[in-house]
């Protein structure tokens, strides 16, 4: 189960660092047993995350605008993404018209 968490530093009331972090855990409505050994480290545990997500809040946190992806034991940081064709005009968008213009982004 992926499950998006936001996290991001304040101060003077701007936003200086925004990372998301997406997770592979389980959730109470899972279906998923937890390991018969509690002392065996549980990959699909959602506090497996919370150690991320604290570290991007710490002061000085080189981390902004990425994108981490979290299971178990493993980091995983997700390529940027890049702007590549467009359509354009000098005006508001209306449904209809993206509904006609978007087939040229999407081949």
């Amino acid at each position: 189960m992926r499950h998006n968490t936001l996290s991001g530093m304040l101060t003077g009331g701007g936003c200086t660092s925004i990372s998301t972090c997406s997770r592979a855990a389980s959730s109470r409505l899972a279906t998923r047993q937890p390991p018969d050994d509690p002392a065996k480290f549980d990959i699909w545990n959602p506090a497996n995350i919370s150690p991320l997500v604290a570290w991007l809040a710490t002061e000085g946190c080189p981390a902004s605008g990425k994108v981490f992806f979290v299971q178990g034991g493993k980091v995983q940081n997700f390529q940027p993404w890049t702007l590549a064709d467009a359509i354009e005009k000098d005006d508001r968008w209306t449904v209809a018209e993206l509904q006609t213009e978007m087939k040229k982004l999407l081949g």
